[in-house]
């Protein structure tokens, strides 16, 4: 009975120290993985900045689009007013010159 008591003794504490080790193990793995979770969040906040910006640059190059696009056509309308004065003006020396030749025909 003493030996299987003084074997039993041995296999509690072989099991004792595997308890042992597994826990710094666990704990060496909670560590790493607190470590990854940080990694994580500040990859996390990084794309969210990013995303951010992205959402700034977006807003600013449609304000330009709008901007070109107003401007575009205010320059197109200002065209064909001046075309359309500038017809006018040649209709009206086309006139001017028709009705000097009648009179010099006459």
């Amino acid at each position: 009975i003493h030996d299987h008591v003084k074997q039993l003794q041995g296999t509690v504490l072989q099991e004792q120290q595997r308890a042992s080790e597994a826990e710094t193990k666990a704990g060496g793995l909670e560590a790493e993985l607190m470590g990854v979770r940080r990694r994580v969040e500040e990859k996390e906040a990084k794309l969210a900045e990013a995303e951010i910006k992205l959402a700034g640059a977006t807003a600013q190059i449609e304000a330009a689009e709008k901007e070109h696009a107003a401007a575009l056509a205010a320059s197109t309308a200002e065209r064909e007013s001046a075309e359309s004065e500038a017809q006018c003006k040649i209709n009206e020396l086309e006139a001017s010159l028709s009705e000097l030749k009648s009179v010099h025909a006459e």
